[in-house]
């Protein structure tokens, strides 16, 4: 008796979990600033130890309607995960941009990204 109630509280925390990531807050279009048609977007996470809010910022790009040579080399390298949506971890900050910038994590993927932004905030 005990040991089901204890099955069932873990498979609780399990599912608030995972409503937790499937809540995305907001869809950022920074099309203007980017070349390339990525949406960017931010979900949050509350931290209940220190009680610290924080923002994850994520873009994917479009599906294209045509599969380039390079996609189709990725689906020989990666069956499992979808190359015209790719998740990526921008940066873990507020909700300005201006702290977007300082957040970021430069990796290739995302560099032009930044300094895009950066040109956009200082004209």
């Amino acid at each position: 008796m005990r040991k089901n109630v204890i099955e069932k509280k873990q498979k609780k925390k399990k599912k608030k979990k995972k409503e937790e990531e499937m809540r995305i807050i907001r869809l950022v279009n920074i099309t203007n600033y980017v070349s390339s048609p990525r949406y960017y977007y931010y979900r949050h996470h509350y931290n209940h130890h220190c009680h610290h809010h924080y923002y994850y910022y994520y873009y994917y790009e479009r599906k294209k309607k045509r599969d380039t040579i390079n996609t189709i080399k990725e689906k020989k390298k990666k069956k499992k995960k979808e190359t015209t949506e790719v998740l990526k971890l921008l940066c873990k900050s507020t909700q300005t941009i201006k702290h977007m910038i300082k957040g970021a994590l430069l990796t290739r993927a995302c560099f032009s990204f930044v300094t895009c932004i950066k040109k956009w905030w200082t004209r």
